[in-house]
């Protein structure tokens, strides 16, 4: 499976000479933590040469001393970053995420056009879906959105004490109150 059809394509850009008080308005409107820093070539499609993110804009101001209108977007972008292709597979992207620990990649066709964004969040959609997600995804994508047991200590009949405090599981002073089926 590629990673088109998971992508979201309603992707929201910055362009290097926007302020930063634009973009930090474009991510609260938009309910997102980053945007792709775009410039546009000579037939004005957008391509991809930056990333910035909500804490880029925090540690810029920070750091900078100056208000956000101040400050542009080229000052606070990481310029250092990875793209997807629409037929990149699905496996492959997500072991570019985890290995490089970003959350969101920017996605280009093949003329290097920006055509979407794939998240963390868009795996987890595609994981909830699917009977064996570990057949598909690393263990560590797996182990993040996998079902979970929740515990509770039961103090030992007879014993005016309180239950012992232990982490391992099964003991006689823990029950399973809800178990989902994995």
């Amino acid at each position: 499976m590629t990673i088109e059809p998971i992508m979201s394509r309603d992707v929201h850009h910055c362009r290097p000479d926007h302020t930063l008080d634009y973009a930090a308005s474009q991510l609260w409107e938009h309910d997102c933590g980053s945007l792709p820093v775009c410039a546009s070539d000579d037939d004005g499609e957008p391509r991809v040469i930056g990333m910035l993110t909500d804490r880029d804009i925090c540690m810029a101001a920070l750091f900078q001393g100056k208000p956000l209108h101040e400050l542009k977007v080229a000052d606070a972008m990481s310029r250092d970053i990875r793209v997807a292709k629409v037929d990149d597979r699905l496996e492959d992207v997500e072991l570019l995420m985890r290995e490089l620990k970003i959350r969101r990649v920017p996605v280009t066709d093949e003329s290097g056009r920006l055509v979407g964004i794939v998240s963390l969040a868009d795996f987890a959609r595609v994981a909830r879906g699917r009977a064996k997600p570990l057949l598909i995804y690393s263990h560590s994508l797996y182990i993040a959105f996998r079902p979970v047991q929740f515990r509770r200590r039961v103090p030992r009949t007879g014993s005016r004490a309180p239950p012992a405090r232990s982490s391992a599981v099964g003991r006689s002073e823990e029950r399973i109150l809800h178990s989902v089926p994995q």
